[in-house]
């Protein structure tokens, strides 16, 4: 009798897993890296491996080290230490990142077209003297403006609101030892050639915008902007303009056709000296488009 009982239970016992209801997948979370070291001003792109259809949700335990944003990307601040996570369903995964201070660049080592970093952006080096070198950033940085115009009607580079922000909030968003490379330039605002319109003052500034001849000396013919031709547009593309898939144009400092104007750079890189609207808005093809892109220049001690 017993060995009937005993029997009959492991029968059912095989027939009710038969029919067990399946527990769901334990949610697996992995990082392309544990470890990484970076530089004052790099960046890296950390990503994940996961079985889970919910966002991975992404965090630093020391912004004033390192940050990350939701898509993983990393970017180093100051040196020191701190640990970036990704965590899913209630499974964390963590990344050590140690941040060293970036290295003096010295003169000998930088030259014309190279690329660097500064300041958690990237620069394009368009030239190297004394112990300098003027760069450009490598991509447009944000949509702004040339000027707010309210009461004033005569806009040059000298009362932009543009020229405020990159030399107020702007550059002060830079850390102290950052600072202390950029230098202060006497920038040169000529009349436009074509127009006559004035360029105002010569400034004295951290951070500009390019010129109408310095476009052209650094991006296209020079010669071609003194001789002055007759259309209002000399072309250039230049391989970050090409590269770009979004469609913005950006600002230069001088002066367009009128008081109100400064010139500007097209989305496939034509340089228009006859400007446009300082308020950014650029009629093309009939469409209102405020696109403005600012791509901001500096000299920078090495």
């Amino acid at each position: 009798m017993t060995r009937k009982i005993l029997a009959l239970f492991l029968t059912m016992a095989v027939a009710l897993s038969l029919f067990a209801i399946p527990t769901s997948a334990q949610t697996t979370l992995r990082l392309n890296r544990t470890s990484v070291t970076l530089a004052e001003g790099g960046s890296f792109q950390l990503r994940v491996q996961t079985n889970s259809r919910n966002t991975v949700r992404w965090a630093t335990s020391d912004s004033r080290i390192a940050r990350v944003n939701q898509n993983g990307q990393v970017r180093a601040i100051a040196a020191g230490r701190a640990t970036i996570a990704a965590r899913v369903d209630g499974v964390t995964v963590r990344c050590q990142v140690t941040v060293r201070k970036a290295t003096s660049t010295s003169e000998s080592t930088v030259k014309k077209g190279d690329s660097l970093q500064f300041g958690g952006y990237t620069w394009k080096v368009l030239e190297v003297k004394d112990g300098k070198a003027l760069i450009i950033s490598e991509k447009i940085i944000e949509s702004r403006p040339y000027s707010y115009i309210t009461n004033v009607w005569i806009v040059t580079w000298e009362n932009s609101d543009l020229r405020a922000y990159l030399n107020g909030e702007f550059y002060n968003s830079f850390k102290s030892t950052h600072k202390s490379r950029i230098s202060t330039t006497t920038v040169k605002n000529n009349d436009n050639q074509w127009y006559g319109t004035p360029g105002g003052a010569d400034t004295q500034d951290k951070i500009f915008l390019l010129s109408l001849e310095e476009v052209v000396k650094y991006f296209g013919d020079s010669g071609k902007l003194k001789n002055r031709p007759a259309n209002d547009v000399h072309v250039f593309r230049d391989e970050f303009n090409d590269k770009r898939n979004v469609g913005r144009w950006w600002w230069l400092r001088s002066p367009g056709n009128r008081s109100n104007y400064a010139a500007y750079v097209g989305r496939d890189g034509t340089v228009f000296v006859n400007g446009e609207d300082v308020s950014g808005m650029v009629v093309c093809d009939g469409d209102i488009d405020d696109d403005s892109g600012v791509r901001p220049a500096l000299w920078l001690n090495l």
